[in-house]
């Protein structure tokens, strides 16, 4: 099935759309109110803009330096170029240990690197401990937004997961099946030999890799097993340990519309001799996976600076409809359309530059000031376009920049509009309109109004 069928099939499902426009709105609606009591929230934008644009420029050093600092630590630090060559590493260090089932926390990069599959494949058996997470790896998916992996589902739907999974009479009471999943994963946090997560941030300065949530579950994966592998994507790479406090508080006033999530986790090494809990061994596997590429493109470099708060989809009009599935990768919405393009092997990952309607909502809203929007469009016009859509966009800025042929435009698409289904059986315009549906022209323009109503002025 084609990414555009996809889309379409998303738009079609009214149930979907109703989940979607009830978390969207909930989720915007707690950011609205966190922003509002943080006079400061300007100032914030700008600090985490500067940190993040300091990382891209000084990747290399802040990358020798972290390595630096966790191998004197007794860390191992190991480079993967590609998704294959992290899924090798991260199974090779399990199969040397003789682990065959462990707990993870979650982890945007090993959804990235498919991580799960290859080591399903491979006769290991991990397990998810992020609530989200979980009821994605119960009902065979992948998650549908970065910071709420089953947003798509309902209440009711995570009642029949758990319920049956677990064997249990139904229920879709929220606390009570919070409590059922805690229950469950008690015991593989307590006997897991190795626990596997990703990073929120690394600090080049302190050589820490920086993991937030809000369950627990991932100082659990972290500190309990003997072994703790880290999948952290280079983009992660901040230069101090100060740089974490407006990053930290933009994120979770974002992502989840709280004033700082419930748990900061920082590891900077394994157990030392005088340290109560962590891991005996780590290994940091730092994962390029085609972002060299992209800090080296001056279009798409400053998306980069993504923190993955996932607010650029809450108020995305598109992701908003139809949900990050269709999107075909791991990160969706606007800034994942732009490293679908770096990072995806799907050669139709560049397609999804022009699924953005360019309205410019998620670059007002972006914690580090991305220009989405305008990455996008640049982005679109590198492609080849076919000649129906050239000719056509050439004709629409003719009509455009003529006021005159403007204005005959809009009588000409009022008089036609009757036919409008018999235009929509040409082929250039036939694509056009399978996924819209041009609106009803008003009787009048607003120029029209303007001048027939402008010399009414009430006294």
């Amino acid at each position: 099935m084609s990414r555009r069928q996809d889309f379409a099939r998303s738009l079609a499902d009214l149930d979907l759309r109703r989940k979607m426009a009830v978390s969207m709105a909930q989720a915007l609606g707690h950011r609205a109110a966190r922003v509002a009591e943080t006079p400061e929230w300007e100032a914030l934008r700008d600090a985490a803009q500067a940190i993040r644009a300091y990382g891209l420029t000084h990747l290399d050093e802040m990358l020798a330096q972290f390595r630096h600092q966790l191998e004197a630590r007794g860390a191992r630090v190991h480079w993967a170029a590609d998704a294959e060559a992290a899924n090798r590493l991260i199974l090779d260090v399990l199969r040397a240990r003789g682990v065959t089932r462990f707990v993870k926390g979650k982890s945007m990069a090993t959804e990235e690197t498919r991580l799960n599959e290859a080591l399903i494949a491979a006769g290991l058996d991990p397990v998810e401990t992020d609530l989200g997470e979980y009821l994605v790896q119960l009902c065979g998916d992948r998650p549908a937004h970065p910071t709420a992996p089953a947003v798509h589902l309902s209440r009711q739907d995570c009642g029949r997961l758990i319920c049956q999974h677990l064997g249990a009479p139904y229920t879709d009471d929220p606390t009570t099946l919070s409590l059922m999943v805690r229950e469950d994963l008690r015991s593989e946090f307590l006997r897991s030999p190795a626990g596997i997560t990703g990073a929120n941030f690394a600090v080049a300065e302190t050589g820490t890799v920086v993991i937030v949530d809000n369950e627990g579950n991932q100082g659990l994966v972290s500190a309990l097993p003997d072994l703790h592998i880290a999948l952290v994507g280079i983009d992660k790479l901040i230069p101090r340990l100060q740089d974490l406090g407006p990053l930290l508080r933009l994120l979770a006033r974002n992502a989840t519309g709280q004033t700082l999530t419930c748990y900061t986790t920082l590891i900077s090494g394994p157990r030392q001799a005088e340290d109560a809990d962590g891991p005996r061994e780590l290994h940091v596997i730092l994962l390029d996976n085609g972002r060299r590429a992209m800090l080296a493109d001056p279009t798409a470099r400053q998306a980069m600076t993504c923190i993955r708060c996932g607010v650029c989809c809450n108020i995305c009009p598109i992701y908003s409809k139809v949900g990050g599935h269709p999107y075909g990768f791991t990160y969706p919405g606007a800034v994942g359309s732009i490293w679908a393009a770096f990072l995806s092997a799907d050669p139709g990952a560049e397609e999804l530059a022009h699924i953005c309607s360019l309205c410019g909502a998620c670059s007002e809203v972006c914690p580090v000031r991305n220009e989405l929007s305008h990455t996008l469009a640049a982005m679109r016009r590198r492609r080849h376009r076919p000649w129906a859509e050239r000719l056509g966009m050439g004709a629409l800025a003719a009509v455009l920049a003529r006021p005159s042929l403007y204005r005959l435009g809009t009588r000409l698409l009022r008089w036609a509009h009757p036919f409008r289904r018999l235009g929509a059986a040409v082929p250039p315009i036939r694509g056009w309109t399978l996924g819209r549906e041009l609106p009803h022209p008003p009787s009048r323009s607003f120029q029209e109004s303007h001048r027939r109503w402008g010399g009414h002025r009430r006294e």
